[in-house]
C-alpha cells in the first residue's frame, strides 16, 4: 500500500524517468504561451490519468511524453477549470463591491463621516475578499484528489457534484488530507522550478503533475482498505474435533 513517501518518490522508480520528465518539461514550456497554456494543462491531466492507469496496474511507469493525452485530459481539465472560474467570479464580485464602495466614499462631498465610513467599509469588503480567496483556494486544494478520482470514474458530472465530493472527503478526512498534502508538496516543487526559470520548469512541473497520480493511488488504496471484505463464498467443511 502506498504511503506518503511513495506519492513523492514513485516517478523516480521508472528507469527512464529523467528523459520522460525532461521531454514533457519541454512541452510544459508552452504553458507560458497565451491560448496554448490551457491545452497544455489538459494534456498534462490526461498524462496524469494515464500514469494512474499504470500505477493501478502495479506498474510504476511514467507514460511517454507527448501531446497524445489531450482527449484523456478533457474531463479533469474541464472540471477543475469550472471550479476555478466559479471561485474567480465570486471573488471578483466581492472585489468590485469593495472597490466601488471605496470609490464612492472618495467622491462623496460634504459629510466627511459618510466618506470615511464608506472607505472603511470598502476596505473591509476587499479584506474579506482576500481572506475568502485564501479559504476557497485551500478548500479546493484539499478536495482536488477526491475530485480527480470522482472524475476518473464518473466523468465531469461526478467531479462537479460538490456535495458528494465533500461527503467523500468527510468519510476519510485524514487520508484525503494526506493525499492533498502530498499534492501540495509536488506543486510547491513545481513553483520552485518556475522561480528557477527554464531549467527548473523542465523537471519540476511534470514531476508535480505525476505526484497527482501518486496521490490518487494513495487515496484509492486506503478507500478500498476500509471496505469490509465479504466472507468466502465456499468456506469449506470443517468437521468437528473429537472430544476426549
Amino acid at each position: 500500500m502506498y504511503d506518503f513517501g511513495d506519492m513523492l518518490a514513485w516517478p523516480m522508480r521508472d528507469q527512464s524517468w529523467v528523459s520522460k520528465i525532461l521531454l514533457m518539461g519541454l512541452i510544459c514550456l508552452l504553458l507560458f504561451v497565451p491560448l496554448l497554456n490551457t491545452v497544455i494543462v489538459v494534456n498534462l491531466y490526461g498524462w496524469v490519468y494515464t500514469a494512474f492507469d499504470n500505477l493501478r496496474g502495479g506498474r510504476q511507469e511514467i507514460p511517454p511524453a507527448g501531446f497524445g493525452y489531450i482527449g484523456r485530459g478533457v474531463n479533469p481539465g474541464v472540471v477543475l477549470l469550472l471550479y476555478g472560474l466559479v471561485v474567480a467570479v465570486l471573488l471578483g464580485i466581492v472585489y468590485l463591491v469593495g472597490i466601488g464602495l471605496t470609490a464612492i466614499g472618495a467622491n462623496v462631498s460634504g459629510d466627511s463621516g459618510t466618506t470615511g465610513t464608506l472607505g472603511v467599509l470598502g476596505f473591509l469588503v476587499i479584506l474579506a475578499g482576500y481572506l475568502g480567496a485564501l479559504v476557497l483556494a485551500l478548500g479546493l486544494a484539499l478536495l482536488t484528489p477526491v475530485i480527480l478520482l470522482r472524475t476518473y470514474y464518473g466523468g465531469i458530472g461526478a467531479g462537479l457534484n460538490l456535495p458528494a465530493v465533500i461527503n467523500e472527503f468527510r468519510a476519510a478526512p485524514l487520508d484525503s488530507f494526506m493525499a492533498a498534502l502530498g499534492r501540495f508538496v509536488g506543486q510547491l516543487l513545481g513553483q520552485v522550478g518556475v522561480i528557477a526559470c527554464i531549467v527548473g520548469v523542465a523537471f519540476t512541473i511534470p514531476y508535480a503533475y505525476l505526484v497527482d497520480a501518486g496521490a490518487m493511488v494513495y487515496l484509492e488504496q486506503r478507500r478500498q482498505a476500509r471496505i469490509p471484505q465479504p466472507p468466502p463464498s465456499n468456506p469449506g467443511y470443517y468437521p468437528s474435533q473429537p472430544t476426549y
